[in-house]
């Protein structure tokens, strides 16, 4: 054989032209609003479902024909929810003591360092963690804000929820990594039993589905959310019980600065619609109040 012979280059699938991307003209300046995270997070799922809802009672997408454009709602719905626990941990870290002692010492990027803004810099240090199991989440939570996830009974629904949230991970995992496909991984995590029969098999979702994935999808943030107000107001009283009056025109300071980052301006005119109980700020600190106040004499 020549030394001089060409590699074999048939090229089967035909030229391959060159294409360049400028990635840098695809995103736009926004301010960053006031409002909290899990009213980021609801006005943003609240828009996907008004375009679902418009797009298939017109008759512009069917689910029998546009399985794909249905298993996109999907992925924005579950994109929220991960946007959610970024913003709620990176807000955290900015006003709670213990959260941001807690991650002095991690580590950022050479890049964040020098480019990010103050406000957004917290979320920097979570760019390496993902939000897609209740391990990944019980993890993220305990190593940024240094709370604890477990069995026990009084974290039981909010375990459910998340865990409810995570089978939506799986079927969004199919359809990003294996073109809407079900593999044997996503199977066994969604129940051997119920989809061994369904392996390489392409997911069909309906409007149904997509609302019933938005219920599940806003338990996991309700669920959270609750549970990191209450367990980061309960830490902050016991360490600093000498600065606390008890007294809500003195507490207010302190106390609206948390209650802010975790109220939904948006539930609450849900609630009031509907009848039923949602807290202003003046409630939840009575009801602080009480708690110590019956634990305490």
């Amino acid at each position: 054989m020549s030394k001089n012979k060409k590699n074999l280059n048939i090229k089967v699938s035909g030229e391959s032209p060159t294409v360049k991307l400028n990635t840098s003209g695809l995103f736009r300046s926004h301010s960053i609003q006031n409002e909290s995270p899990i009213d980021t997070y609801i006005k943003r799922n609240k828009a996907l479902l008004i375009k679902l809802g418009s797009l298939d009672r017109d008759g512009h997408i069917d689910a029998s024909t546009d399985s794909h454009l249905y298993n996109l709602f999907l992925l924005g719905m579950v994109s929220n929810v991960e946007s959610f626990f970024r913003c709620l941990l990176r807000e955290l870290i900015l006003i709670d003591k213990l959260s941001y002692e807690q991650c002095l010492e991690q580590q950022l990027t050479y890049a964040a360092a020098m480019h990010h803004n103050a406000k957004l810099l917290p979320e920097a240090l979570l760019e390496q963690c993902t939000f897609i199991s209740l391990k990944n989440i019980k993890e993220t939570t305990k190593n940024y804000l240094n709370i604890s996830i477990n069995d026990s009974p009084l974290h039981k629904e909010l375990v459910e929820c998340i865990k409810s949230f995570e089978q939506l991970c799986q079927i969004r995992h199919c359809i990003v990594h294996r073109a809407g496909l079900l593999g044997s991984k996503n199977a066994i995590k969604l129940g051997i039993e119920q989809h061994k029969s369904f392996f390489e098999n392409p997911i069909y979702l309906d409007l149904n589905f997509l609302q019933e994935s938005n219920a599940i999808c806003l338990n996991c943030v309700r669920n959270y959310n609750n549970f990191i107000f209450n367990t980061v107001l309960a830490r902050y009283v016991e360490s600093n019980k000498s600065n606390i009056t008890w007294n809500y025109n003195i507490d207010r300071k302190w106390f609206k600065k948390y209650y802010d980052q975790f109220n939904s301006e948006e539930l609450n005119l849900d609630a009031q619609r509907r009848g039923t109980k949602h807290y202003s700020a003046k409630v939840a600190y009575d009801e602080l109040r009480n708690h110590y106040d019956i634990a305490h004499h």
